[in-house]
């Protein structure tokens, strides 16, 4: 099994895109608020979590499937079930991903409030190999699922 973690430039974009919008929601209230502390501690909490998804944030690549794991949830999927690759639009920009018929993953570990809303599931591949369709990432997927290309 071949673990693949986010890379550098979007360790970036998941630490600082959130962190941008918590500042500019929470800043305020706390300069004109007489108790900081409860604001301050709630950022803080924030930042810690949003460090934490930037390094633990990962995908696993085996012979029976691909392995998402991110905070708030943990699923796997066979290859047979993945339907196709395609782009979507996320926080980090257009990226290039595996979608997933929703009934066709097997949930892990769901440990925090994370809603799989849509009937398709998105698993990004670009974030974690740059060109992935060139890299060892994507020569595990072309050998593991031919049926996608």
């Amino acid at each position: 099994m071949k673990v693949y973690y986010l890379t550098n430039q979007y360790k970036v974009y998941y630490s600082i895109i959130p962190l941008s919008i918590l500042l500019m929601v929470f800043v305020p209230p706390i300069l004109i608020s007489s108790n900081v502390w409860l604001p301050l501690l709630f950022i803080v909490f924030v930042v810690t979590q949003l460090v934490r998804r930037a390094t633990k944030e990962h995908i696993s690549i085996s012979a029976n499937g691909i392995e998402y794991n991110r905070p708030g949830i943990i699923f796997e999927v066979n290859w047979k079930n993945i339907e196709r690759y395609g782009d979507q639009l996320t926080v980090a920009g257009n990226q290039e991903g595996l979608f997933v018929d929703k009934s066709n993953i097997k949930i892990k570990h769901w440990y925090v409030l994370e809603m799989l809303n849509r009937q398709k599931v998105f698993i990004p591949l670009s974030c974690f190999s740059e060109n992935w369709h060139n890299s060892e990432l994507g020569k595990q997927i072309k050998q593991y699922a031919p049926h996608l290309f």
